[in-house]
């Protein structure tokens, strides 16, 4: 069956997400990424608000299932295009069909070929097809914490790294030298956490509680440790000197990556040269540091809701020390070294297990706010 045969279709209208107040209502643009939601505003005036539930197709024909009231992005030449069902369907039919398309057709759709009316209205729509879905409908559907939040007037100051952190480098060096093991062991790598392998720890080497910063010394990549890890001499590890949330301690992690352009192969980053890192922090009226609103940036960024239900639910599986100690529940330590309350910062200090298989979390977001110079976004 044709796909106009099922749905009426109507052009989306709007401006960009970024001239929106805060609001209730789902701002959609292109894209899977939590369901193609943006946040949530305040519709202006001449915008389409949709009151239907429908199916909304963006330029490069990625389509999903809108529940309203909704506001698709309409500004530009990739605006959505919204389907309107001219029968009444189930929400699990209008799921079938958006599987479909994307499954079947998205394939005809690129930047140089974008989707309107006249290229998909005659596209097939096989009503037996059988979508394998692996999550359910409610997972698949955004959640209102990504709502959009307004900042005002945040100040920021310029700080030097060592007024927050003592510098230490990990303890050994040759990796081919160890043994498989439970420890969650970090190197000069930029992807995967800084995480290696898990091996065991060796002779002198220190192992480090979860909740520290590492950072990579070739890239300068700054990651935040979940799991109680040993570190490569290629490592620089950030000890605290006073009290940090672990929201505090992604944005720091941040706002360190947006200094590692100035760090290469042949310009390492050893202790030396970063103890001269100077990071801008938010600060309040009084100069102390705004830990509301590091709180408020982390905890609203694309998949911190992964590692929040990481950290409190202890991870998986337990592990066993190599002299033969129980270890300890994965994450058991990294809840007494950091509390994950806004407001609240707890020293870190010693987790007493072994690192789990995991610790691989990074976070993606960027910070709003009068930060001079380049933007600050850290890998995923």
């Amino acid at each position: 069956m044709k796909l106009s045969c099922l749905f009426k279709f109507r052009n989306a209208k709007s401006k960009g997400f970024e001239e929106y107040p805060a609001g209730d209502i789902v701002f959609v643009t292109n894209g899977f990424r939590n369901n193609g939601v943006v946040g949530y505003v305040t519709p202006l005036r001449g915008d389409r608000v949709f009151h239907f539930e429908g199916i909304c197709i963006s330029a490069f024909c990625e389509a999903t299932v809108q529940k309203p009231p909704f506001l698709p992005r309409g500004n530009g030449g990739s605006g959505l295009l919204v389907l309107e069902p001219r029968e009444p369907m189930a929400f699990e039919e209008l799921l079938k069909v958006a599987s479909y398309i994307n499954s079947v057709h998205s394939w005809r759709f690129s930047y140089g070929r974008m989707v309107n009316v006249e290229r998909v209205k005659d596209l097939e729509i096989n009503l037996d097809f059988k979508p394998h879905l692996d999550k359910t409908v409610q997972e698949i559907m955004p959640h209102h914490t990504s709502s959009k939040v307004e900042f005002k007037d945040i100040k920021f100051k310029l700080f030097n790294i060592t007024d927050f952190f003592t510098l230490e480098r990990g303890h050994f060096h040759a990796l081919d030298r160890l043994k498989e093991g439970p420890y969650t062991t970090v190197s000069r790598v930029a992807e995967d956490n800084g995480v290696v392998g898990f091996f065991g720890k060796p002779k002198n080497a220190k192992a480090y509680p979860g909740g520290t910063i590492t950072v990579a010394t070739t890239s300068g990549d700054a990651f935040v440790q979940l799991n109680e890890f040993i570190a490569t001499d290629n490592v620089v590890i950030l000890i605290p000197k006073t009290v940090f949330s672990i929201e505090d301690l992604f944005f720091i992690a941040c706002m360190i990556n947006r200094e590692r352009w100035r760090v290469s192969y042949g310009r390492q980053c050893y202790k030396a040269i970063f103890a001269k890192t100077n990071i801008f922090m938010p600060v309040n009226d009084d100069g102390s540091l705004d830990h509301q609103y590091m709180y408020t940036v982390v905890s609203n960024s694309y998949n911190f809701r992964v590692v929040k239900s990481f950290l409190e639910s202890g991870g998986e599986g337990e592990n066993d020390h190599e002299d033969g100690r129980p270890g300890q529940q994965q994450g058991r330590g990294r809840e007494d070294n950091v509390r994950r309350q806004p407001g609240r910062r707890h020293r870190c200090r010693e987790a007493p297990g072994p690192a789990g298989r995991s610790g691989r979390a990074r976070v993606r977001f960027a910070v709003p706010g009068s930060v001079p110079r380049r933007s600050v976004t850290g890998d995923r």
